[in-house]
């Protein structure tokens, strides 16, 4: 198991992976794998060597065994500080730094996973690399990517992250530990398709994608979750790299090569697209799928450093069902230990995978990144239709071939129906129906690869105007980038990109009303809804435009408009997904807010209590759609002053968000400021104090001290202090609602 974000009293025992990209096998010493420097020596250790020498050189060897006395000198301890955490235990160290669990203690306790760069690592410009990936990182919302909750400099220099404490084991470990079977593990890959595509659409690409960055834990009741974590990490790390120059040595690869893609192989690694991250998903998928990498890493490495690119490069990867026999054949310890972990035989697993499921990370893995899925997104279509028992993109669309899958399908009818018969029929329909859907699928397929790689050059070219390292200016913030990239939108540059024109509108929009901007918001989710139903027709795509101007409208207390808005959505997903399914929790939820806003509360009680029924059935066990429902219809019955419900709901609320989110998620925050309220109501103050002041700390981090979240609690606080001083005079509440009235006055003070 891997220590995670547990109370303070249950630290990990024995160094194991964590969200800071820890690789630690069976057996073996954790190491330090992010973008680890591969020098020309073929060793997995960082090297240092100079465009002329090996590092097995008298020079190289000088210079190599400098930096580690660097490092030595340099090394924390635990007790020590860096920010508002203190370092409790080493993970793991390598060649760019090392990875502490370390514990904020004030004004709450909160467990992070802590990577703090190696001296050396302190230049201006990577400064400002780290600062700038910490901005975009800070975009990213997903269930399945760790969050990156911190970040700055040491005294010394030194950058460092703090990171969300993933409770987990790699995932390739956890599926054998568990006994997964493929269709398990095809379930659980899924989600870390979701979580990269999540990142792709705001620009970011990890660039060292492998299982030790890729944690799973089980939540009781929702089988096994998956976090992939250290992303943008291997590209500020990649920028420092270039900025050595020949005191770092030519050739060097960021990544780690058994999972690196050949452009990353390239002696000047310096076009990289998202494409990257589908080669790396496509060997993570291979080794799932055959207990092992396409490459034998010990192999790969023994042979020098031009091996490996050569390799990486040039080499066809044998099939995964070859390799799987392969292995099995020459040794017998492997064969067991894969048998006992797939539950099944290693010539029926063989089988299976021949069949057609190990086209899926053979495609994946093109050499040519052209040929590759265009997208994560498409790798996971691919997988989804696996699972269905539909056609691969894959696969070429033969007849016979297309006459396999409907047979598997529709074994009832073919049982029934005569050879002869089923052979005409079946004919027939391939010809005809099979064939145009096999033309609509490459079209589809085409359409995605074109708008993938124009969306990418798009938001590339949106964050270089923030990226010194890019040419931009170090002014521009992150809020500038997003005015600039809708300018540009507006101006028509992905005329023609329809469906990612419309996705692109609707994430601004979020992060818009995210950041406080409800209006701007609502045009922007106004003009996405209209571009999708141009598109689609009404769908979920529509639905969740449709909810993102609703939301913004009641943000600017305009509750008559949002309704029939929220309304249209929740119609639309009823229609599509059915009045019972978890997909209409969302919208059930919104429309009761706008009818509570109306006044209309027993109206919104009975629409959050539909709510919560369906998500408890559809859901059962710690969910954050469950969560968020208690938490709404607790709201609520406090309105109406019933505070016994109220209060039990809110707080079961709070701990299941606890348990999903970590102890700084905004959600985490709106539950604590509402229970805060309750406990409040109820004569709790000192319980209220504590609850309102973790509430502030995680809204003025994730949204700033003039965010409206961030206002409101200071209201709260302050007007809680002064109640309390009326009621205890004397005991410095006075002083504190003073406080927090000047907190208040602030940004006013500072606005322009």
């Amino acid at each position: 198991m891997t220590a995670g974000p547990g109370s303070a009293g249950d630290p990990p025992r024995e160094p194991l992976p964590t969200d800071a990209t820890i690789d630690a096998s069976e057996g073996q010493t954790p190491a330090l794998h992010a973008a680890e420097t591969i020098g020309p020596s073929g060793s997995d250790r960082p090297t240092v060597a100079d465009a002329d020498h090996e590092p097995s050189t008298g020079a190289g060897r000088m210079l190599r065994e400098s930096v580690a006395v660097a490092i030595r000198a340099a090394r924390e301890k635990p007790g020590e500080s860096i920010g508002p955490y203190t370092l409790i235990e080493l993970l793991g160290e390598g060649g760019f730094g090392a990875v502490w669990h370390a514990e904020r203690r004030e004004p709450y306790v909160q467990q992070v996973a802590l990577k703090l760069i190696r001296a050396g690592m302190d230049s201006e410009s990577v400064l400002v690399r780290f600062e700038q990936e910490r901005q975009a990182l800070a975009l990213m919302d997903h269930p399945h990517i760790a969050k990156v909750l911190d970040g700055g400099v040491t005294p010394a220099g030194r950058p460092w992250f703090a990171m969300e404490f993933v409770k987990g084991e790699p995932i390739s470990v956890f599926c054998d530990r568990h006994h997964l079977g493929l269709h398990e593990r095809l379930e659980l890959f899924l989600q870390v398709c979701d979580a990269v595509q999540h990142a792709h659409m705001r620009g970011i690409i990890h660039r060292d994608l492998k299982p030790g960055n890729i944690l799973v834990s089980r939540v009781e009741g929702a089988g096994p979750v998956a976090k992939v974590i250290d992303f943008g990490i291997a590209k500020a790390l990649s920028a420092r790299l270039s900025d050595h120059g020949a005191h770092t040595g030519i050739g060097q690869m960021i990544g780690t090569p058994e999972y690196m893609s050949p452009e990353q192989a390239e002696p000047d690694a310096t076009d990289i697209d998202t494409r990257a991250d589908v080669f790396a998903l496509g060997v993570v998928l291979y080794e799932l799928l055959a207990g092992t990498t396409p490459f034998d890493p010990t192999a790969l490495r023994a042979q020098g450093f031009q091996h490996i690119q050569r390799t990486i490069r040039e080499v066809d990867p044998p099939s995964p069902s070859a390799r799987l026999t392969t292995l099995a054949r020459q040794d017998p310890a492997v064969r067991e230990r894969m048998e006992r972990a797939m539950r099944r035989r290693i010539d029926e697993l063989a089988r299976q995978l021949r069949s057609e499921l190990e086209l899926i990370p053979l495609k994946a893995m093109r050499k040519d990144r052209d040929e590759r899925y265009a997208s994560a997104s498409d790798l996971a279509l691919d997988v989804r239709n696996y699972l269905g028992g539909r056609p691969l993109l894959a696969v070429p669309e033969s007849r016979a071939y297309r006459v396999r899958k409907w047979a598997r399908r529709n074994r009832g009818f073919v049982v029934a129906a005569s050879s002869v018969l089923l052979a005409l029929v079946a004919g027939l329909v391939v010809s005809l129906v099979g064939w145009r859907e096999a033309a609509l699928q490459r079209a589809q397929a085409e359409r995605r690869q074109r708008d993938a790689e124009r969306v990418m050059e798009f938001m590339t070219q949106t964050l270089a105007g923030a990226n010194p390292m890019d040419g931009g200016d170090a002014g521009v913030s992150l809020a500038d980038a997003l005015d600039d990239a809708v300018r540009r939108l507006d101006a028509g540059e992905l005329a023609g990109h329809v469906e990612s024109e419309a996705a692109l509108r609707l994430e601004v929009a979020r992060v818009l009303r995210g950041q406080g901007e409800p209006q701007r918001a609502a045009a922007l989710a106004r003009q996405s809804a209209d571009l999708f139903m141009e598109l689609e027709g009404p769908s979920p795509s529509v639905a969740a435009a449709l909810t993102e101007q609703g939301l913004a409208l009641l943000e600017q207390d305009d509750a008559p408009a949002a309704l029939p808005l929220l309304e249209s959505a929740l119609a639309i997903n009823e229609s599509e997904l059915g009045a019972g399914d978890p997909g209409i929790v969302g919208n059930l939820s919104n429309v009761a807010l706008v009818h509570a806003a109306l006044g209309d509360v027993e109206r919104a009680i009975a629409l959050h209590e539909r709510a919560l029924d369906i998500a408890i059935t559809a859901l059962p066990g710690p969910h954050e759609v469950v969560a968020a429902c208690m938490g709404n219809l607790g709201d609520l019955l406090a309105a109406q002053g019933r505070l016994d419900q109220a209060e039990d709901l809110l707080a079961r609320s709070l701990a299941m968000r606890e348990s999903l989110l970590g102890t700084a998620h905004p959600d985490v925050a709106e539950a604590l400021n509402n229970l805060a309220m309750v406990r409040w109501e109820r004569g709790h103050r000192a319980d209220a104090d504590r609850l309102f002041n973790r509430a502030l700390v995680i809204y003025e981090r994730s949204y700033g001290p003039a965010h409206a979240y961030t206002l409101t609690v200071l209201e709260s606080l302050r007007d809680l202090h002064r109640e309390w001083d009326a009621a205890e005079p004397g005991r410095g509440h006075e002083a504190a609602a003073q406080t927090f009235e000047r907190r208040l006055d602030e940004p006013s003070r500072s606005a322009p």
